[in-house]
């Protein structure tokens, strides 16, 4: 495969799988490339040059600071159902939300994330009784959009996808005048993080060594406190392990380098509702911060009764995300230069525990610092 059509994106792709949906050929494949980010490849046999891969890219979309004081409310809360929190992620605001408008026949099917038997997350259809089985966070890259073609089976649907996703779905509706997506829901999002990360960290403790995982059940954030345990169910074994040990092992070495153009923490022109854990607050219950970002937004928040909510502010929904939003809203080039720093020598240098010890405490300082720019 010859990279043709996408040398001048070269490593800011996303990886959201618009590219793979709409290319009519059906020959573009994504590639996680060891911790350094994304690429689209193109088998140029087949490639004809129409263009539309270029085009439907949301790339282009994400590069700006959104405008955060346009919204239409700010909400702090949970779900009500304890087993819809053990489940999810964010005070499982989400999986309630898309309970209720099932149970409302607001909607037939949901596009949510689905993972394969070798830990690749993608979006795809579920409908009413599946919401739980796909609640939570993966934590790293996923091609939301790969599936979106078939959406004009459905008379209404919800997507819920990252900011840079809601903003391929944005264009993907508009370029082929999609009617019948009833709402899209934002996860909040600081950066990205790569599966050749999970790989790593599962391998790294002995929970794999090669060959097939043959992945049966995948849950991060489970459990009734935050952060929440990773339950990966294979084949040959159960395995468990902290979310929290996880995101201090891999996090900010694996940042696809798309991500570091992004500017979009929360997604709010791109989705009716925005939905992540209220960080802000010193508490290791699952409390989410939300907002609503158009009319149909505060329609769904306010008509649900599932989700036990209160009136918050524009200024907490900043400060719930402590180390998102001055990364952000702020210079990015002297960051950046940082954290591909920061990751290069992840990957060239020995992987001793001193230098894990040292990496770490090089990158608590980047953070620290990140934490305290001027917006």
């Amino acid at each position: 495969m010859k990279n043709n059509v996408f040398e001048k994106i070269g490593f800011s792709c996303i990886g959201c799988g618009l590219c793979e949906a709409i290319c009519p050929e059906k020959c573009i494949s994504l590639k996680e490339v060891s911790n350094k980010g994304i690429i689209p490849y193109v088998d140029s046999k087949k490639c004809t040059n129409c263009g539309l891969c270029i085009n439907f890219c949301p790339v282009p979309l994400i590069d700006k600071n959104e405008e955060i004081n346009g919204i239409k409310g700010v909400f702090i809360g949970r779900s009500k159902d304890d087993k819809i929190i053990e489940n999810s992620t964010s005070g499982g605001i989400i999986s309630s939300i898309l309970i209720d408008l099932f149970q409302k026949k607001e909607i037939d099917v949901a596009v949510v994330a689905f993972v394969d038997d070798e830990l690749n997350i993608y979006g795809d259809f579920i409908t009413s009784e599946e919401v739980l089985n796909h609640s939570g966070s993966f934590y790293h890259t996923s091609k939301m959009l790969v599936n979106i073609g078939r959406i004009k089976q459905y008379k209404s649907v919800v997507f819920v996808g990252l900011p840079c996703q809601n903003a391929a779905l944005t264009i993907f509706e508009k370029k082929f005048n999609t009617r019948n997506i009833y709402a899209k829901i934002s996860l909040t999002c600081t950066i990205g993080r790569m599966r050749n990360g999970m790989i790593d960290y599962l391998k790294e403790n002995n929970f794999y060594s090669k060959g097939k995982l043959n992945v049966l059940k995948y849950k991060s954030r489970h459990g009734l406190k935050r952060p929440g345990d990773i339950i990966i169910e294979t084949n040959e074994r159960n395995i468990r392990f902290s979310c929290e040990d996880y995101l201090l092992s891999k996090d900010y070495y694996y940042i696809p380098e798309g991500c570091l153009k992004c500017r979009k923490l929360f997604g709010l022109e791109f989705a009716d509702i925005s939905v992540g854990d209220n960080w802000g607050i010193r508490d290791d219950e699952k409390i989410a911060i939300f907002t609503a970002n158009s009319r149909r937004g505060l329609e769904i928040l306010n008509n649900n009764l599932l989700i036990d909510m209160s009136n918050s502010t524009i200024e907490e929904l900043k400060k719930s995300q402590p180390l998102g939003y001055p990364l952000k809203y702020t210079d990015r080039t002297m960051v950046n230069q940082e954290i591909k720093i920061l990751k290069y020598l992840y990957r060239v240098l020995p992987q001793s525990l001193l230098f894990r010890k040292l990496l770490y405490k090089l990158r608590s300082i980047i953070l620290v610092q990140l934490s305290r720019r001027k917006r």
